[in-house]
């Protein structure tokens, strides 16, 4: 009889170890996989932001080369006037991704955004070569502080990191 209880304990143990792991793997796998589906609704909201705002710079160093060629001259030609509207038409779209994700986008990517939104306030005070001066300024600084923000979030790059500290520690 002892036997038979023992038999009847190790089988109960097994199966409850079986279904505690299964358990417990099906819990990490959700959050795995939710992780993941909120990683890839960032990084399509962020490609879209970042993009926007590189298509800004852009049009920012087309307007120093002619800034550096004659400053007066630029600022009366139309073409200024064509940059001033590509460059609200871009960053009308970054805004209107960003307000768009606003609820899946990383309290630190918010910041940053942010920061760039009010550091735009006030410049319609300004004199055209001063606007040009805090718009580059602004999107030069902040531009690669979000692709880095996004970067450091990215599950692959982590999982990465992770795996070579632990491969360098093995070897």
């Amino acid at each position: 009889m002892s036997g038979d209880t023992s038999n009847i304990t190790t089988a109960c143990i097994t199966l409850a170890s079986g279904v505690i792991s299964a358990f417990i793997a099906n819990i990490l796998n959700a959050r795995r996989s939710n992780a993941e589906k909120l990683w890839e609704l960032r990084r399509a909201a962020y490609g879209t932001i970042l993009a926007e705002l590189k298509q800004v710079e852009l049009v920012i160093d087309r307007a120093d080369e002619y800034i550096q060629e004659d400053l007066h001259r630029y600022y009366d030609s139309e073409v200024s006037i064509r940059h001033n509207q590509k460059i609200s038409h871009r960053m009308a779209l970054a805004q209107a991704s960003y307000q768009d994700n606003y609820l899946i986008l990383s309290d630190q990517f918010i910041i940053l955004f942010e920061n760039l939104l009010r550091s735009f306030e006030g410049v319609e005070y300004l004199l055209p070569p001063e606007i040009h001066d805090a718009i580059s300024k602004a999107i030069r600084t902040t531009r690669p502080k979000l692709a880095q923000q996004g970067r450091n979030e990215m599950p692959i790059q982590r999982n990465l990191c992770s795996w070579l500290c632990c491969k360098k520690k093995q070897e």
